[in-house]
């Protein structure tokens, strides 16, 4: 399986933009792009169907009216997801807020700076694609367990 976009494509994007020196941080820009051609691909369903359905890939799709289309937001919703990396991958760590011994009452806050970062990169990335997107397929938000 390829990668949506080649590390040249995904370069010009970030050299144009304030986040060219993040970008040329990552050792491993290859994999970057590939993990972030796999993330679009599998956490939203886009309207339209694949041009092929044996493609790999869910894009390029065709809309109803039999046009084929592979948005430069996509594309751009790519480059910004390679950025972020390997932290698509993680899973974000509940922080405990607060334990109560008594009544056993454990209450998790929002994810830690580092993780609510990506959730915010995330969220602005589905903004860009709100338009194209049928049913979101994962939650990017944080849930709160409590018990008393």
């Amino acid at each position: 399986m390829s990668a949506y976009l080649t590390i040249e494509t995904v370069t010009a994007y970030h050299g144009a933009r304030l986040t060219g020196t993040a970008w040329d941080a990552i050792e491993n820009k290859e994999a970057a792009i590939m993990t972030a051609s796999d993330y679009l691909d599998t956490h939203w369903q886009f309207i339209g169907t694949k041009q092929d359905i044996n493609q790999e890939r869910e894009f390029p799709r065709v809309n109803d009216y039999g046009d084929v289309f592979f948005p430069d937001r996509v594309k751009n919703a790519i480059c910004e997801l390679a950025l972020i990396g390997a932290d698509l991958i993680k899973t974000p760590e509940p922080v405990k807020k607060s334990v109560k011994v008594d009544t056993l009452a454990v209450t998790f806050d929002n994810p830690t700076d580092a993780q609510g970062n990506v959730l915010t990169k995330l969220s602005r990335i589905e903004d860009m694609l709100r338009d194209l997107l049928v049913v979101k397929k994962a939650s990017t938000t944080t849930a709160k367990l409590v018990r008393t």
